[in-house]
């Protein structure tokens, strides 16, 4: 017998419920800790889609903030390390990564 994925979400929320979660897109502006785990409570249950806007680059005080990035992130990019960690959670949740700012993202 297979067991659904989402078995404990339906039965909190039921199927209806699920379908709207599946069917959802979020976005980050800037990857803060706060910002990527609330990130991970919504990819876990499986939001349908997740966008990440973010320029800057993992320093070595970033990995106290998010068990997503490692001391091998350092130099890398915050919102492509977390996103790639946070689709490996839930691999029927779909994500981009866009090297953009706000600034720059409202500006067009």
């Amino acid at each position: 017998m297979k067991v659904d994925k989402y078995d404990r979400q339906i039965r909190l929320w039921g199927v209806q419920g699920q379908r709207r979660l599946g069917q959802a897109k979020v976005a980050l502006l800037g990857c803060s800790g706060a910002g990527i785990e609330a990130l991970k409570n919504l990819v876990l249950p499986g939001v349908g889609q997740v966008d990440i806007w973010d320029t800057e680059k993992i320093i070595v005080e970033d990995l106290s903030q998010s068990f997503f990035y490692e001391y091998e992130s350092v130099g890398r990019f915050k919102g492509e390390e977390a996103l790639k960690n946070l689709l490996e959670m839930n691999p029927d949740v779909e994500g981009k990564w866009h090297n953009k700012g706000v600034k720059e993202l409202l500006s067009d």
